[in-house]
Parts: structure tokens; sequence; C-alpha cells
């Protein structure tokens, strides 16, 4: 038995893109910094790092920046892609499919 195929225009977020611009303008933008910057420390320049569910990015990824790593973003979700790659534009980021 065949099932119907969904429409394209199926909100894959589960309704995540909605509410997207309210949680970014909330989110805190100093929680983990230190822990992701001495995390980074331990790669040295030029390493490559896959930043899996990078949503929009945060004050952390600059740091890793800094310290000369390759950042790579993935997510599922155009809109906090979009505001990563405004943010970080030397980061390359890819849109994934949605894994839930």
């Amino acid at each position: 038995m065949n099932r119907p195929r969904k429409p394209k225009t199926e909100d894959f977020s589960k309704g995540w893109n909605a509410v997207a611009e309210q949680f970014m303008a909330g989110r805190s933008h100093d929680i983990g910094v230190d822990i992701v910057i001495r995390w980074g420390m331990s790669f040295g320049p030029g390493r490559e790092v896959l930043d899996v569910g990078c949503g929009f990015g945060g004050y952390y990824m600059q740091g890793v920046l800094e310290l000369g790593i390759n950042l790579h973003g993935i997510d599922a979700f155009r809109q906090l892609l979009d505001e990563y790659q405004r943010q970080f534009p030397s980061v390359r980021v890819q849109r994934s499919s949605p894994v839930f």
C-alpha cells in the first residue's frame, strides 16, 4: 500500500521557524564562552571543526575563529543558518535534512 506523500511545503521545523527570531533575541550570548574557547585552544590553528546543529551561532564562535580554527556549520533551519552566516561570513554553512 502506498502512503500519500507529504506536501513539499510541510514545516519540518515543527513550528521552530515561527519562533526563531524570539529565541535569538532572548538567548544569552556569554554562556559557555570560556569553556568553548579553552576547548578550541586544545586543537590549535588550522584545524577543522564541524558545528552540528549550529543554530545561529554565538559569541563563542568568534573566539574559536580568532584561534585560527576553520569552522563549518550545519543545521536544518534556514532562518538560523542565515543569521549564522550574517555573523560569521567566513564560515561555510550547510542546510541539512531534519532528523526528527
